[in-house]
């Protein structure tokens, strides 16, 4: 499997840029690429730092081509994998626009230490079974 990633905007000063960081970018690739081995990284946390946010990838894209969702918080404004519920992205809401889309795929938690995560992939689990 190739998991593709929507990634985080650079400064504009920086070395290298990469691409995709917005819709526009990303579907250069997912409409280009059919594959059954090419599936989206879908990042939230870098969905979030894009003016169509997360929940336009999911607007544009739905959930058929994501392979994994990959999960951690930020500020919305630059590249910082904070543990969930220190940032500003809608938890939520997330699960519920993913799982309801008919996601049955993986989650990849990107954040803190091995307590953190079992803490919060808990927290997560009500969230997906309520």
């Amino acid at each position: 499997m190739v998991y593709f990633e929507n990634h985080n905007k650079e400064p504009d000063l920086a070395e290298i840029h990469y691409i995709p960081h917005n819709v526009e970018e990303t579907h250069w690739f997912l409409d280009e690429i059919e594959a059954s081995n090419f599936k989206w990284a879908f990042n939230v946390a870098h969905g979030h730092l894009v003016p169509e946010g997360w929940s336009g990838f999911l607007d544009t894209f739905g959930v058929d081509k994501i392979g994994q969702v990959r999960v951690n918080d930020n500020s919305g404004e630059y590249e910082i994998h904070l543990i969930p519920g220190e940032g500003t992205i809608d938890f939520p809401w997330l699960f519920e626009r993913v799982e309801s889309s008919g996601y049955q795929g993986w989650y990849n938690l990107g954040f803190g230490n091995q307590t953190d995560k079992i803490r919060i992939r808990n927290w997560f689990e009500t969230l997906i079974t309520e």
